[in-house]
């Protein structure tokens, strides 16, 4: 929903927050929730690189959308990243 969309975000910006949105649909993996490794190559150097690109997850506030319509490996993800250690 566009109005709810909004105003979540209206509502990070003005906590000063990360917002972010995920759609989740049938196709939806883990790693698209939790980011992953993304290899890099510097410019003139054979070496390959990794940085870690983080996913949506990691925002300060977060609209999941549609979340029954998620893979049970994409719903477990998300429940997992909501687990807090010691």
């Amino acid at each position: 929903n566009a109005v709810v969309d909004s105003a979540t975000s209206e509502f990070a910006r003005t906590l000063s927050a990360d917002f972010r949105r995920i759609q989740f649909t049938s196709d939806l993996l883990p790693g698209d929730l939790t980011g992953s490794a993304v290899p890099e190559r510097a410019p003139g150097r054979e070496e390959v690189t990794f940085r870690f690109q983080p996913g949506p997850l990691f925002g300060n506030l977060i609209l999941a959308d549609e979340i029954n319509r998620a893979s049970p490996k994409a719903q477990s993800a998300r429940k997992r990243s909501g687990k807090r250690t010691a």
